[in-house]
């Protein structure tokens, strides 16, 4: 036993962050344990090839939300811009008679600018970033609901639909888009000089900024990175519900971010956890489906979520005051 702990606390001092991925792996097993007992229908392929499709849009909001918390910021805007940029691509689609691959670089281009019209009054003005954020997450959702005069675009092209009914190994093309993304997070944020800059500036931003880091600049790829996955996520959620509606992206910013702390990447920056995201994203889809199953509302899905939320932020805040 004495030789188990022993190498336990080895790996631990090797992979710093191995505890929080195996107690999100536990967590996880023991769900699917129990309501595998509890429903015959919970342990079946098609349900879990739902829960993975309908995490795919999460994931690629994770993936730029994690990079954003890591530089201690934060983006409640997302789901605003999601929406807003599945909208002009569904609007230019259909009622501009645009082609598909304009229409995508048309909502990937608003997806673009929405990032960087955070990350220039973030960075210019100095404004705290939940501020700007709190602005732009009314601003984005108006502005869907005006380009598209508050109707629901219907009548996608077939290749867009394919995006999530056409399978390549028995997963969704929307899914592996989706993997690939967290997969580029990962060395991204772990291998690249930016993602190492991206870390020093959470951690510290005056001493980034002695160290010769262009904290500027960094902050404005940063928002342009979540702005890109925000309409990589519009083209995932379009696909899936066939349509394109403006209210798309509702609830998903709360969704996300509940997941990134709980994967364990800090809210007060230094620190990002891509594949604890990964993670914490389809545990909290599992988490929703379990409830689904057994009976409990979509309401009360959201209050477990922010209840999560609540308590991990504040065992976090707990442990950060003991340590100090």
């Amino acid at each position: 036993m004495s030789t188990l702990v022993g190498k336990w606390k080895e790996w631990k001092m090797t992979y710093p962050d191995l505890g929080t991925y195996t107690s999100m792996l536990i967590l996880t097993g023991v769900m699917i344990i129990v309501m595998t007992m509890l429903s015959e229908q919970f342990l079946t392929v098609q349900n879990f090839y739902n829960i993975i499709t309908q995490s795919a849009y999460y994931l690629v909001l994770a993936v730029g939300l994690t990079i954003v918390l890591t530089t201690s910021g934060i983006d409640i805007s997302i789901g605003s811009l999601t929406g807003l940029c599945a909208s002009v691509m569904g609007y230019m689609m259909i009622h501009y008679g645009f082609p598909i691959w304009m229409s995508l670089l048309g909502g990937l281009a608003v997806g673009l600018l929405g990032g960087l019209f955070n990350g220039f009054f973030i960075t210019k003005f100095k404004v705290a970033p939940i501020i700007v954020c709190l602005g732009t997450f009314t601003m984005f959702r108006a502005l869907a609901f005006e380009f598209t005069g508050g109707h629901v675009v219907f009548g996608l092209p077939d290749p867009i639909q394919a995006f999530t009914r056409v399978t390549f190994a028995g997963l969704p093309a929307s899914v592996w888009v989706a993997l690939l993304t967290v997969v580029w997070g990962v060395y991204f944020l772990n291998k690249t000089r930016a993602g190492r800059e991206i870390a020093a500036l959470g951690g510290n931003e005056k001493a980034a900024t002695l160290a010769g880091i262009n904290v500027p600049k960094l902050k404005y790829m940063t928002y342009g990175i979540m702005g890109i996955m925000c309409s990589l996520s519009g083209l995932i959620s379009m696909a899936r519900l066939n349509v394109a509606d403006p209210q798309t992206g509702t609830g998903y910013e709360f969704h996300v971010l509940a997941a990134v702390v709980l994967g364990g990447t800090s809210i007060n920056g230094g620190r990002g956890l891509m594949i604890g995201s990964f993670i914490a994203i389809i545990f909290l889809q599992i988490a929703n489906n379990a409830l689904y199953f057994s009976g409990i509302s979509w309401f009360w899905q959201r209050v477990m979520i922010g209840t999560i939320f609540i308590v991990v932020v504040a065992i976090r805040t707990f442990r950060a005051k003991q340590d100090y």
